[in-house]
């Protein structure tokens, strides 16, 4: 994985929006190495977990090993992810296909005008 610092870029000022989108495309290309294609539901199945993480951390991050503990909880729900991306994503699509077409039949329901 490629080390990402923008501290040692002191020429230019750079945006939030555009280190935002540098990450994005690392991102990106770690994920399709580890055979990630559909990165939204790669994000759909970790931020529950990774939320929960961060909303229980109750550690300051002031020292090494603090941040370690906490970048390793997050890093085992990553790599258990990638392990298991497979079987979810077969499941995310056919969970989609179900709501997509719930949802064309409630829509040519809700606007048809057929008199019975």
């Amino acid at each position: 994985m490629k080390n990402f610092y923008f501290v040692d870029d002191n020429k230019q000022n750079k945006s939030i929006l555009f280190i935002l989108r540098e990450i994005w495309k690392i991102l990106i290309e770690e994920l399709l190495k580890k055979g990630i294609e559909n990165i939204q539901c790669f994000l759909n199945m970790i931020i529950p977990e990774i939320s929960k993480i961060i909303i229980n951390n109750e550690k300051s991050m002031i020292n090494k090993n603090e941040r370690y503990e906490f970048e390793n909880e997050c890093n085992q729900v990553i790599e258990k992810s990638i392990l298991n991306y497979k079987d979810y994503y077969s499941n995310y699509i056919k969970n989609n296909k179900k709501i997509l077409d719930y949802n064309i039949k409630s829509i040519i329901q809700e606007t048809s005008n057929f008199i019975s």
